[in-house]
């Protein structure tokens, strides 16, 4: 890519396009913590120094990614919402698709609170929450046109609530193989069905609680 000085919305954007995929290449190969700019860097084809044009740190470069994946996500969620009928289990099992079919979201969610959110400037975090409430709304407003909660106070919550299950489950699609062992020694469940089918009936009993 050429890096000289970028001169308008597109080529800016062409830029942090180039930056977030070459983070989440190095990510997907080496994990989050053998991440630096430098290595993002090389794989844009530019200097470490053109990075800290847009971020200021790598936790900066994930937030934003992690911000676009919820925005992409958020338009998968309402098109689910707003299908037509659909039980309780068989919304369960296709909304848990959702999420899972997205590798950076189900990989990046859960370093949210206690990673990312805390090595970030003030605008960057703001500008996140922004876009997480704006999402959260969209998905709660689409509960309600689809007339599958009563109204949008508890359409929020159960979006709220489904995105704190999301946060503490999706880590367990990610296991190491260390950490699989060590499960299974102690006669703990480490498969994914099992936590796919929990994190179904979890669903389940936010959306309709006596129903499991």
């Amino acid at each position: 890519m050429d890096w000289e000085r970028a001169r308008s919305d597109e080529q800016k954007e062409e830029r942090i396009l180039s930056i977030l995929n070459s983070a989440w290449d190095v990510f997907k190969k080496e994990g989050f913590e053998k991440v630096t700019f430098a290595k993002i860097a090389q794989g844009t084809g530019g200097a470490r120094s053109n990075i800290y044009k847009y971020f200021t740190t790598r936790e900066e470069v994930f937030l934003e990614l992690l911000r676009r994946e919820i925005g992409d996500w958020r338009i998968a969620a309402e098109r689910l919402t707003e299908q037509g009928p659909l039980d309780v289990s068989c919304f369960a099992h296709e909304w848990v698709e959702t999420i899972l079919s997205r590798p950076r979201l189900t990989a990046l969610i859960g370093l949210m609170y206690a990673v990312l959110e805390k090595n970030v400037s003030s605008e960057a975090l703001v500008c996140f929450k922004e876009s997480l409430a704006k999402d959260s709304r969209a998905i709660a407003q689409a509960f309600v046109r689809a007339n599958r909660l009563p109204n949008e106070e508890n359409a929020l919550q159960f979006v709220i609530s489904q995105f704190s299950l999301t946060v503490g489950t999706t880590p367990l699609f990610h296991l190491s193989s260390a950490q699989r062992h060590a499960m299974a020694v102690v006669q703990l469940p480490e498969s994914s069905d099992f936590h796919r089918q929990l994190f179904q009936e979890s669903l389940i009993r936010l959306l309709h609680p006596n129903t499991v």
